[in-house]
């Protein structure tokens, strides 16, 4: 699924911009998996032109997402695609980029604090 993620967000670029909003608009450092999951379906049910995002490859990846940390205007992703193999990426709007864990978990812990 992550092979493809650059395909999806070029193909929903403006739904997800919205979703990465509305995450960010939420004002909360740290989103758990389940936190994640249930906002993009509540975002889905309430904004027409981001209903297919709950229907698409996106919402794979936010299943496998196991949380978020949020510092705006970026949003980073822990995302677990199987067993022993964790992907750290992070969002600005229209920017999407692996970073080293490292990184996440020194923002992670400076969240948390």
């Amino acid at each position: 699924m992550l092979e493809n993620l650059d395909e999806v967000i070029e193909q929903y670029r403006d739904a997800i911009y919205l979703l990465l909003r509305h995450y960010i608009q939420l004002k909360r450092p740290i989103l758990l998996q389940s936190d994640l999951w249930d906002e993009l379906h509540q975002f889905c049910r309430c904004t027409p032109t981001a209903s297919e995002l709950g229907k698409k490859p996106f919402n794979r990846f936010i299943e496998l997402t196991q949380e978020a940390a949020v510092e705006a205007p970026w949003i980073y992703f822990a995302v677990r695609p199987r067993l022993a193999r964790w992907i750290y990426l992070r969002f600005h709007i229209d920017i999407n980029r692996c970073i080293s864990i490292r990184i996440f978990i020194r923002l992670s812990k400076s969240l948390h604090l």
